[in-house]
């Protein structure tokens, strides 16, 4: 049997990350940073879209860097900044208080994304148990504060009807108040 094939050619990909850290004013544990690629020749246009990347469960803020080296790369005229929310790698899948936290952390980064992209829209692409904070943090708005609107939220390999292992009160009610939301 021939495996080979003349048009079938895999390239090796290369990434060269640069995460500049952003400030955000709030009293919780979490960062914000934006992705550049270094080398990664910078569009002149202005942002026409920014994403906050939001990482799951024990998970990183560097894990954007693959999917937007990827964007980057296919949309070479098109001018799209990337922003992630650093969590310390905290376990969020066993405490829906940390999700709640999480959940606000969102929607701060979320402002500071769109005032430093210029005003663009934002998208939140989320993994895991950052699409559950990120729903929750479109759900629930903080008292006083504007409802977070983003122009989309996709959701990856998200536990997103109950909570991969219910351990604690706080969980269930996040998952409650999705619920009703739905």
């Amino acid at each position: 049997m021939n495996t080979t094939c003349a048009h079938c050619v895999c390239a090796m990909s290369y990434m060269r990350p640069s995460y500049t850290p952003l400030p955000l004013d709030a009293p919780h544990p979490f960062k914000l940073y934006r992705y550049r690629e270094r080398g990664h020749p910078q569009t002149s246009a202005r942002c026409s879209l920014a994403v906050l990347f939001v990482p799951g469960h024990g998970g990183s803020h560097e894990q954007v860097r693959s999917i937007a080296r990827a964007t980057l790369d296919a949309a070479r005229d098109a001018a799209v900044d990337f922003y992630a929310l650093g969590s310390g790698e905290r376990f969020s899948a066993f405490d829906g208080d940390l999700l709640l936290a999480q959940a606000a952390a969102i929607r701060t980064a979320a402002t500071v994304a769109q005032q430093d992209a210029g005003g663009a829209p934002i998208a939140i692409l989320a993994h895991s148990m950052g699409a559950v904070a990120a729903l929750e943090a479109e759900r629930a708005p903080a008292a006083g504060r504007v409802p977070l609107q983003p122009a989309a939220i996709v959701t990856l390999a998200a536990p997103l009807r109950r909570p991969p292992l219910a351990c604690s009160a706080s969980l269930d009610r996040v998952y409650a108040g999705l619920r009703e939301a739905a």
